[in-house]
C-alpha cells in the first residue's frame, strides 16, 4: 500500500522548521565571514537581579578559612527570534569600582527566542584579598549602597556553531543589603558539663556551652557581665573568654566556675556534693547577662538578652 501524501499543513510546517535552521546558520555564516554583518546575530543581554543578589558570607582574616562569598544573580534575555544556547560567561567581579575576583558560568543556559533565563553566580573572595575591600565590606554591613558589575565575555551556541562577543560590562547595579547581626543560639551541652570537685572553700563548676552563630559573617562573641544563677541567686561571675566564631558556625566553649559554698545554702551545697559523687540528681542553672558581636573594625552591637543561658547540671 502505498502512503498518503502529507497534508498541505504539514508540509508547510516542514518547510518553515527548514527555513528558519537555514536563516540562522546563514546568519552564522555571515558573521563568521564578516565582521559587519554580527549585528545578524544579537548577543544576549543581561540584568542583574539585585534583590537577590548580594555578600552572602564574610569571615575576616582569622575566623576559620578567612573570605567571602558573594552571590551574583543575573537575567539573561536572548533578543533574537530563534532560540540560543549560553556557552560562555567569563568576567571579572568589581565590587565598588575595584576588581574582586573573576568569574565563570559553565555555560549549557538554554535561552528561548526573545525569551530569558536566570543565572546563579557564587563568587569567592581569598582571605588575602578581604583587607583590600574593608571600607565596601563596612558599607554593605552599615546597609549603605555598593556597585557591583561584571566585565567579561559571552559566548553563544546555534546549531553547534559557538560565537563569542568582545569584552564588555555584562551587567551592574547598586546593592543595598541589611544584614541585622543576631544573637547567638546558645545551650548547655549537659554531657561535657558537670560539678568537678567540692571543698570548704570553694566548688568548681564546668558548664560548656554549645554556641551557634546564625549570621553570615564572622563575629567576636564577648559576655562582659555574665553571671552564674543557680536557683534564684546570682552566685559567681562567669568569666567568656571573647571568641571568635565563624559565619554560620558552631563551637564548644567551656567556662570553668569556682563558686563559694556560703553563696548556695546547705541544701544547694548537698546536691552539688552528691553529683560530684556521681549519685543521681540534677540542679537548674542559669547564665545571665547581655551578649556583644563585633566584626572587629567594621561593626558592633549589643544585646541586652538577661537570660543568655538555661539548662542543667546532672
Amino acid at each position: 500500500m502505498r502512503e498518503p501524501y502529507p497534508t498541505p499543513r504539514a508540509v508547510r510546517r516542514t518547510r518553515s522548521s527548514a527555513l528558519a535552521a537555514l536563516a540562522i546558520a546563514v546568519a552564522l555564516l555571515l558573521g563568521a565571514c564578516a565582521p559587519a554583518a554580527t549585528a545578524v546575530l544579537s548577543p544576549p543581554t543581561f540584568r542583574l537581579v539585585t534583590a537577590d543578589s548580594g555578600l552572602v558570607r564574610l569571615d575576616l582574616p582569622g575566623f576559620g578559612a578567612g573570605g567571602a562569598t558573594f552571590r551574583l544573580v543575573v537575567e539573561a534575555h536572548n533578543p533574537n527570534p530563534y532560540p540560543l544556547r549560553l556557552a560562555v560567561f567569563d568576567g571579572d567581579f568589581s565590587l565598588a569600582g575595584a576588581r574582586v575576583a573573576a568569574t565563570t558560568f559553565p555555560g549549557g543556559i538554554d535561552l528561548p527566542p526573545r525569551g530569558s533565563a536566570r543565572i546563579t553566580l557564587d563568587v569567592d573572595v581569598g582571605v588575602e584579598r578581604v583587607p583590600e575591600l574593608l571600607a565596601s565590606l563596612a558599607d554593605i554591613l552599615a546597609g549603605r549602597p555598593v556597585e557591583y558589575r561584571i566585565d567579561g565575555v559571552v559566548g553563544v551556541e546555534v546549531l553547534g556553531v559557538v560565537q563569542r562577543f568582545p569584552s564588555i560590562t555584562l551587567a551592574q547595579g547598586t546593592i543595598t543589603q541589611d544584614i541585622a547581626l543576631r544573637p547567638p543560639t546558645v545551650s548547655i551541652d549537659a554531657a561535657a558539663s558537670g560539678v568537678r570537685s567540692v571543698s570548704f572553700d570553694g566548688i568548681t563548676i564546668e558548664l560548656a556551652l554549645r554556641v551557634h552563630n546564625p549570621n553570615p559573617v564572622g563575629v567576636v562573641l564577648r559576655a562582659p557581665d555574665a553571671r552564674l544563677r543557680i536557683g534564684d541567686r546570682d552566685v559567681a561571675i562567669v568569666q567568656v573568654v571573647p571568641e571568635r566564631l565563624a559565619a554560620r558556625s558552631e563551637t564548644v566553649v567551656v567556662q570553668r566556675v569556682v563558686i563559694n559554698p556560703v553563696q548556695l545554702g546547705a541544701a544547694v551545697v548537698t546536691q552539688l556534693q552528691g553529683l560530684a559523687a556521681g549519685r543521681a540528681g540534677s540542679v537548674d542553672v542559669a547564665i545571665t547577662g547581655f551578649w556583644e558581636l563585633e566584626v572587629p573594625g567594621l561593626r558592633s552591637v549589643r544585646f541586652d538578652a538577661g537570660e543568655l543561658v538555661r539548662g542543667r547540671l546532672d
